[in-house]
This record gives C-alpha cells, sequence and structure tokens, in this order.
C-alpha cells in the first residue's frame, strides 16, 4: 500500500522492501499529517521484523526456529492492529483526487 502511494506522486522504481525512509522524504515531507507520521512509525516498527517473518533462523544449539516459533501471539496481534491502521489510512490517501 505504501508502494501504491509513492506510484501516485510519481516514484515508481520502487524494488526494495524496506521503504520507510523514501516514505518519509517523499511523502511526510509534503504533507504534515500525524496519522501519517504514525503510518511512517508503523512501517519502521515492521521492517524490523520483515527477514525475521520470513526465513528461518538457527539459534544457539543449530536447531532451525521457524518464524511462527519466533513470534508470539502478541507480536502477531500488534503486527495486525498497525497493518491494519496503515492499510486503512493509506487507502483514503490513494482515494483522494
Amino acid at each position: 500500500m505504501a508502494k501504491a502511494v509513492l506510484a501516485k506522486i510519481g516514484v515508481t522504481e520502487v524494488k526494495e522492501h524496506v521503504i520507510s525512509g523514501l516514505f518519509a522524504s517523499r511523502i511526510l515531507r509534503e504533507r504534515r499529517d500525524p496519522k501519517l507520521r504514525t503510518v511512517f512509525k508503523y512501517l519502521r516498527d515492521l521492517e524490523r521484523h520483515l527477514h525475521k517473518s520470513r526465513y528461518p533462523l538457527p539459534d544457539p544449539d543449530d536447531k532451525m526456529i521457524t518464524p511462527m516459533e519466533r513470534s508470539g501471539k502478541r507480536d502477531a496481534d500488534d503486527a495486525i492492529a498497525k497493518t491494519e491502521f496503515i492499510l486503512t489510512t493509506l487507502q483514503k490517501l490513494l482515494d483522494e483526487p
């Protein structure tokens, strides 16, 4: 959704997954909306977990730990709430003329 907002303002060649910095420099600079600041904060929070949520990692005993084993229900609920806020807020921005 954040990439769609960037595309709406003409930033179309984004190949990275981590885009909070680009979002800040291109969106927040032009709009001083507190909800968009929250979107930026949530994007950064979610990006910190990007690789941990996608790939298994070895523990100290070299046993592979899946992403589900690394995160608890509270982590998942938090990520879902942040994602829903991002989606809802950015959808409103996309719906603007």
